[in-house]
């Protein structure tokens, strides 16, 4: 399997890999790695794969078999497992909760995995989301120390951070080949965190304009902040313009430092994954 994009350089070759953190973000259409020098606060080098979702085991065995940054050696790993089962539940309500039969009731029980939970920092929120048990396996037995998060937990951990600065309703969309995922605060409160699957630059437009007016947002007013795989000079850009009014790009953070290829990419391409570093 050939990654879609890959950006290294020298410096890889050089560092002790042993003083290294793999970052990945994984979901069933794709598996982004990024390589982190501890030592130095910089990146040096991604890997970025377009998976199918009805192969996504076999599809994530094989870009951890084959994958330069996987096999480099180094000795933590940092997931964010970016899938779809997944439930926030109020941390009043949380005790009451059975994890396993509440996302069976939502999901169905068709697929079969490991149950997490996770609190989400600063909404007094519970994450509850299952990964497929040989995919974590996969990753847990590969590397001596591990963190393992939802996207999710992760992406509000950010918004919170934004929020507190901004005080404005804050709409965060990252984008990927054909899904997005799609958080909104409003006042202060999160009313939604969701994915969706798109073809066409209308289906995301009316995903966001649904979501806007279900949730009583001004698209005129609202801060729509968008990362990931979308390019400016796109249809889907030029069409998110014709109805919201102020976009921002997400830029990657200056605290670290980034090998010489990822100046190749718009500088929020690879944020969902440099921002993993951010929300250790």
């Amino acid at each position: 399997m050939h990654p879609s994009f890959s950006i290294s350089g020298p410096t890889l070759d050089t560092v002790d890999i042993g003083e290294t953190t793999l970052y990945v973000d994984m979901a069933a259409d794709h598996c982004c790695l990024a390589i982190f020098h501890e030592p130095n606060q910089a990146f040096l080098g991604l890997e970025y794969y377009d998976t199918e979702k009805k192969n996504f085991e076999d599809s994530q065995q094989e870009i951890f078999n084959t994958s330069k940054l996987a096999r480099a050696g180094s000795s933590k790993v940092v997931v964010a497992y970016n899938m779809p089962e997944a439930l926030l539940i109020p941390d009043p309500l949380f005790p009451m909760t059975q994890p396993a039969n509440a996302l069976e009731l939502v999901y169905g029980d068709l697929h079969e995995g490991r149950i997490f939970q996770e609190d989400v920092q600063g909404w007094h929120l519970k994450n509850v989301y299952r990964v497929p048990t040989i995919v974590h396996e996969l990753i847990e037995t590969r590397y001596t120390s591990g963190e393992y998060w939802h996207f999710y937990s992760l992406l509000l951990k950010r918004m919170q951070k934004i929020s507190d600065v901004g005080g404005q309703d804050n709409l965060q969309v990252v984008f990927y080949p054909h899904r997005l995922v799609v958080a909104l605060v409003k006042s202060g409160q999160l009313q939604l965190v969701q994915s969706f699957d798109y073809e066409i630059a209308e289906d995301v437009a009316y995903y966001l304009l649904n979501v806007s007016q279900q949730f009583h947002c001004d698209p005129n007013t609202i801060q729509l902040r968008i990362s990931g795989l979308i390019d400016t000079d796109s249809p889907l850009y030029t069409e998110l313009l014709k109805y919201f009014l102020h976009v921002t790009l997400d830029d990657r953070s200056a605290n670290y430092s980034y090998e010489q290829g990822f100046n190749d990419y718009p500088l929020h391409f690879f944020t969902p994954v440099f921002s993993l570093a951010a929300c250790e």
